[in-house]
């Protein structure tokens, strides 16, 4: 619980003050970026009681990314969650974004 309320935290601050643009969109590619990151270690550790998988802690900042059709940031968060936490999952490319990243998590 913990984790999920510090990446709360930390995703509205980091996005807080970002103008809706392109400035946006790579913020938001940074927070998947660093929970990606945390997620290789996660899968070291294969993962245990105390942390949630970083893919669902992911999937749960990234309701504060852009959400338009077309945004950049979420496309990748998609592919880095489908690359790093479940590569073997095909999903058709007509599903919409965000709901390809929720499935990729519960996926993992």
């Amino acid at each position: 619980r913990q984790e999920f309320e510090a990446d709360d935290w930390a995703t509205r601050w980091i996005l807080e003050k970002a103008p809706e643009d392109l400035r946006r969109e790579f913020r938001s590619l940074g927070c998947a970026t660093g929970l990606s990151w945390v997620g290789l270690v996660d899968e070291v550790r294969r993962g245990g009681t105390q942390h949630p998988h970083a893919s669902q802690r992911l999937t749960a900042c990234s309701g504060y990314f852009p959400s338009t059709a077309l945004s950049p940031a979420l496309e990748m968060a998609t592919h880095i969650v489908k690359a790093f936490f479940n590569p073997h999952e095909k999903v058709p490319d007509s599903e919409m974004l965000r709901m390809r990243l929720i499935k990729f998590s519960i996926g993992s």
